[in-house]
């Protein structure tokens, strides 16, 4: 149970402090609306505790080269997933902050309905979405993986239907539960079919199975997964919801559905990708290079398809919306080099969403300090004049949009350079389809130019000043002023973050595979060469040394299963 617990620990502290303020939400309203304006530093709270709970009681404590693995091996905390935590609950305290406004009211009042209603429920449900990324991030199993995206997904459903009185919300908010309900039977389909194929849900005995290599079904799974996750990062043909979502929500609920379902679908693609998807496109069959291929295909109609519609956009919630599809598409060239690279594709995707996300988070905040006709401003048109009016917000505004082209200097100019060079390291297809798929995406990542470019002209060379009423609270600015600063400093010194995310590949190149017996074995942990590997024989009770026993050399260790960290076998 202790082990339990230890993996645990930052999800139970998110879930405490989410009922704390669920329970404060059900006081009466007085006593509600007396205490509202504590719901935000009582999130800062419960996300700042995670933190310790994530670094003092798990990094500090995880042992030596070996990951954290519950009894029943199906939670399993590698380095990779802690930095998961980190990223995520670090975003997560700038959307505490960029959504702190304590000048505006957040209740109904006899003048008419305002432009956004963010209460207690908003920064209870956030910590929940954040709690199912933690327990993504130590998710080894099928069943653990889809308890985890669901549980990201389900308070986004409710956190858009209630962030605004309109009915355009709650049309977006069934839209978006409809479609999220659809993508979940999607995933559960494909999971099954792997389940089917080799009788485990644990990734690791997934990845060893012959009957993965041998039957076409394994393609149509991993289809299936594609299909199911695609909707959680918007990619084609499973985007058609999001501009609608984003332009009913609130602008900090569109913020959180930019960054946290989208991280969670890019992660949980890559640990199916990384174990099941990895070992079919490593087979020399040519299912394997029809599922590449796939791949390839849907990244680049994902970013064109993207860019092509953010050109027509007017409207500033849709343009990040359809900029977001196209950000989509990016990431998933880094899926190419899967088998040669596999911690460098996870290094790759955890810089470029992060990066991604910092700035966008950015660019929603500065959107929700402006009003216009007890509504949120919505319009480039609504830009016009910020420069003059306040030049401090169209800084942070023209920064994060530049990272977001991925201008040289800024952090989206670093995470674009490191997808593409992921995508040159691919050895899944022809030379001649890697550079069709890098030209393609270069040519988009110039298209991308054209309409962020209309925003910063909007802020700066546009005559006159839109009749907006622009706040300036100090926690919203803060989340601002970091997001800015963040985006620059990873632009000029990106290695303050890679250094951390080159451990991963560090720790994980430099092990050795171990052929073993399936049917004594119950753990197998990978070390550093030269330390003691231990087995636990179900058989009979003895521990061994397997740290000298060489592939090929014992002829009772017959079979080598492919891992990436640590192996399960079932009797």
């Amino acid at each position: 149970m202790s082990d339990y617990l230890q993996i645990l620990s930052p999800m139970l502290v998110l879930i405490a402090a989410a009922v704390v303020m669920l329970l404060v939400s059900c006081l009466g309203r007085v006593v509600r609306d007396s205490l509202s304006v504590l719901m935000p530093s009582l999130a800062l709270a419960g996300l700042l505790a995670a933190l310790l709970a994530a670094y003092w009681g798990i990094g500090r404590a995880m042992p030596g080269p070996f990951n954290l693995l519950s009894p029943d091996g199906s939670l399993l905390l590698t380095r990779t997933g802690l930095w998961v935590m980190y990223l995520g609950l670090f975003v997560g305290a700038l959307l505490v902050l960029a959504t702190w406004n304590p000048n505006r009211s957040y209740q109904r009042s006899g003048g008419g309905d305002l432009a956004v209603q963010i209460g207690p429920e908003f920064f209870a449900l956030l910590l929940i979405s954040l709690a199912g990324l933690m327990l993504l991030a130590a998710g080894r199993n099928l069943i653990v993986l889809f308890l985890a995206v669901e549980l990201v997904s389900l308070p986004t459903y409710v956190m858009v239907t209630l962030s605004r009185p309109q009915a355009q919300a709650r049309e977006a908010g069934l839209k978006y539960f409809f479609l999220g309900a659809l993508s979940a039977a999607l995933l559960a389909y494909g999971f099954s079919f792997l389940y089917g194929l080799t009788g485990s849900v644990h990734l690791d005995i997934i990845a060893a199975s012959p009957q993965l290599r041998q039957n076409a079904l394994g393609v149509l799974a991993l289809v299936l997964v594609l299909a199911g996750l695609g909707f959680k990062i918007a990619a084609f043909p499973m985007h058609l919801y999001v501009a609608d979502v984003y332009q009913g929500a609130a602008a900090p609920v569109s913020a959180l559905l930019a960054f946290l379902p989208k991280f969670a679908g890019f992660y949980g693609l890559y640990l199916v990708m990384s174990t099941a998807g990895s070992a079919l496109l490593t087979a020399a069959v040519p299912m394997a290079k029809v599922l590449a291929a796939l791949i390839g295909i849907l990244a680049a109609a994902t970013m064109t398809i993207g860019n092509l519609l953010a050109l027509r956009q007017r409207n500033l919630k849709r343009l990040l919306a359809y900029s977001s599809i196209a950000h989509s598409g990016y990431i998933l060239l880094a899926f190419m080099a899967l088998p040669s690279g596999s911690i460098q594709t996870v290094q790759a995707i955890l810089f470029y969403v992060f990066a991604y996300g910092v700035a966008t988070l950015g660019a929603f905040a500065i959107l929700s300090l402006m009003e216009r006709q007890r509504d949120e401003a919505q319009e480039i048109a609504d830009l016009t004049g910020l420069a003059r009016r306040r030049p401090g917000l169209a800084a942070g505004l023209a920064i994060c949009i530049f990272s977001l082209i991925g201008m040289p200097l800024t952090a989206g100019f670093v995470g674009k350079f490191y997808v593409f060079s992921t995508l040159l390291r691919s050895q899944l297809l022809d030379q001649a389809w890697i550079v069709t798929l890098l030209t393609i995406a270069l040519i988009n990542a110039a298209v991308a130019v054209g309409y962020y470019l209309r925003i910063i002209s909007a802020c700066y060379l546009d005559s006159g000043a839109a009749p907006v009423r622009i706040q300036s609270p100090l926690a919203p600015v803060l989340g601002i002023v970091l997001a800015a600063v963040l985006t620059i400093l990873l632009g000029i010194a990106p290695q303050l973050l890679l250094k951390h995310l080159d451990t991963l590949a560090a720790r994980s190149d430099n092990v050795q595979t171990i052929q073993v017996r399936q049917e004594d074995l119950t753990t197998i942990y990978r070390a550093d060469p030269g330390e003691q590997v231990t087995r636990s024989d179900t058989a009979s009770g003895h521990t061994g040394d397997l740290s000298n026993r060489a592939a090929g050399t014992d002829p009772s260790f017959v079979s080598q299963i492919p891992t990436s960290s640590l192996l399960l076998t079932e009797q």
